[in-house]
């Protein structure tokens, strides 16, 4: 596929590039079951939050139409959260999809040049995405989908907000071989953000002039947190009333390295899940965040509803717990 080509390219560019890109809300999951699994999803979803992950994967949700809401308890006070819509018509017809997902900050200290330790204002980061996709089979085993959506970042104090369109390209395949699923999917694919308006330019403490006048430069353009993704699904041990199923995932993001996440999903009697996942690093060092040893995570199916939890642990940053409620019509 071309578009794992251009990801493969970026590996000619050495060295780690963390804090490169824009829009790291993002990269937070969305949604308790693929949380619980550490994002070892591209080829397992098969629920509303699908479309977060994949967008071909709305093509396996049950005929008609499903709901899933999602809220994270973030780490300092962050609020995260989302939600999915999606309409299933049959393998036949195409699979429609609605959702949309964002992260606040919660109220931060104004400070400045003058007043490092604080103004007395507050201001809050906010960003959001908002989307719609579609996913058809072309075959009674591959599946293809498309998210077209809305990125926009802000801040409450002085700058506003600003956004970009953005697009997702997603493939599935289901293959013969005791349940051996096949997904990759690119996320976010767009042009670069920028800030709206222009910034008061200060060196070493003092506002630089020229003909008498503070010298203003406008924001500079940055490129928006996107992956490349590709993984496995099979069928580990199938018995009377369980089955269990593992799941590994290569993931390619634009500003750090490689991560290879592993997870594995218990299912009794297609009403109880147990769930864990760990990501590691291909080579190298990564950021904080790769510290992390792992998640797990439990679901309840009931009738046409679903319960998911899953907690995060997040290494040298706090823990993070996830929670999914959904309904199916």
């Amino acid at each position: 596929m071309w578009f794992a080509v251009l990801f493969l390219l970026a590996e000619l560019e050495p060295g780690l590039k963390v804090g490169t890109c824009g829009a790291k809300f993002l990269a937070i999951p969305i949604g308790a079951r693929a949380a619980g699994l550490s994002g070892a999803y591209v080829a397992l979803g098969a629920e509303a939050m699908s479309c977060f992950w994949n967008p071909a994967l709305v093509g396996r949700t049950p005929r008609g139409i499903s709901f899933e809401c999602s809220y994270t308890n973030y780490m300092l006070g962050m609020k995260h959260g989302g939600f999915a819509f999606v309409r299933n018509l049959g393998m036949a017809k195409y699979t429609y999809s609605i959702f949309a997902g964002g992260l606040n900050s919660g109220d931060m200290e104004v400070t400045t040049v003058d007043n490092p330790w604080g103004t007395g204002e507050k201001f809050y980061y906010y960003g959001y995405v908002i989307g719609a996709g579609f996913a058809k089979w072309l075959t009674d085993r591959f599946v293809f989908g498309v998210n077209l959506k809305v990125i926009s970042e802000g801040l409450s104090y002085k700058v506003g907000s600003w956004w970009r369109p953005s697009i997702d390209f997603g493939v599935f395949y289901k293959t013969e071989f005791k349940g051996l699923n096949l997904g990759a999917c690119v996320r976010n694919f767009g042009p670069d953000m920028r800030p709206p308006g222009k910034f008061v330019v200060i060196e070493e403490g003092d506002t630089v002039k020229e003909g008498g006048e503070a010298v203003e430069r406008r924001f500079r353009s940055y490129p928006v947190f996107m992956d490349f993704r590709f993984g496995l699904s099979l069928d580990l041990k199938k018995g009377d009333g369980y089955n269990v199923v593992g799941a590994v995932e290569i993931v390619h993001p634009n500003d750090n390295k490689e991560r290879l996440i592993v997870g594995l999903e218990a299912n009794f009697q297609d009403k109880f899940y147990l769930r864990a996942g760990r990501p590691m690093i291909l080579k190298g060092f990564g950021s904080v965040d790769d510290k992390s040893i792992g998640s797990i995570g439990l679901g309840i199916r009931f009738s046409n509803m679903n319960f998911d939890y899953s907690y995060t642990d997040r290494g040298l940053l706090p823990d993070v717990q996830r929670v999914t409620f959904g309904v199916k019509f």
